[in-house]
């Protein structure tokens, strides 16, 4: 009988520790479909949606932005399209240019994604996510321009609590705020979240509001650590294995980003 209360009480244990972790898709759901495409994140939307905690604030989708020389933001890891691009027919697409090179037009005349999709922007990707309830995890790897700031307050507008701003870069972070202080945006840049990347500086005492810390630097005790001393939110990035993803349950962080996100709710 002690047996099975013990085996009782470690199911039970489990099951809450993973009703409080939320599943992050990583560029989309990038195990299936190309990173950061439209294909990507809506397939990840839908595996969301499949699970109705979702709307309690949980599950989301992550991906990045890279600003065009005009200020026009694009759904891109990288700087320059030449991973995950190509020339249109009859077209030379700038691949080996950084982004920031070229205007969006002069871009999007010319090249297509690697699936055949078109580029994908900020600005027609943002409503989607806005609407289907799922966290967004937006990590902006350049400052973002006056343009991207006014459209993401325009779109997202009440539902800031679901949105999460990532950088590596501090002086990103800070920027938001400091770039929005005594204008129409302030409120609502004020509110949104902030998460730190980068490793090195990761301490309860950092100004921000979330840490989103490599699966390889992140332990439980420093995870005891940052709930001691703060109320910080505490995400880990890049998890696949099912081992690592039951680790990082049991551990109770708030998010597991991961390319696989099917597998990740199906643990969850």
């Amino acid at each position: 009988m002690a047996k099975i209360l013990v085996f009782v009480f470690v199911v039970l244990s489990f099951s809450a520790w993973a009703s409080s972790v939320g599943c992050v898709a990583h560029r989309g759901h990038s195990s299936r479909f190309l990173e950061n495409s439209r294909a990507a994140i809506d397939d990840a939307i839908a595996l969301i949606q499949q699970d109705f905690s979702y709307l309690n604030n949980k599950h989301g989708v992550e991906f990045d932005i890279h600003h065009t020389r005009d200020g026009q933001a694009l759904v891109l890891h990288d700087s320059t399209l030449k991973r995950t691009a190509k020339n249109k027919d009859g077209e030379v697409c700038p691949l080996e240019s950084e982004i920031s090179q070229w205007d969006l037009d002069e871009l999007t005349e010319s090249c297509l994604l690697n699936n055949g999709e078109e580029l994908l922007t900020l600005k027609e990707l943002l409503p989607t996510l806005v609407d289907s309830k799922v966290m967004i995890f937006l990590e902006m790897k350049d400052t973002p321009s006056d343009q991207t700031l006014k459209l993401i307050k325009d779109v997202v507008a009440s539902n800031q609590e679901r949105l999460r701003i990532l950088s590596f870069d501090t002086d990103i972070l800070d920027f938001v705020r400091l770039q929005t202080e005594g204008t129409s945006l302030e409120a609502f840049w004020q509110d949104v979240k902030r998460f730190d990347l980068e490793t090195i500086r990761f301490s309860a005492d950092t100004p921000y509001e979330g840490l989103n810390i490599n699966y390889n630097f992140l332990t439980r005790s420093l995870i005891k650590k940052i709930r001691r001393d703060s109320a910080k939110e505490i995400s880990v990035w890049t998890v696949d294995a099912p081992r690592e993803i039951n680790k990082f349950m049991q551990y109770q962080v708030d998010y597991i980003t991961t390319n696989d996100l099917s597998r990740c709710l199906e643990l969850i």
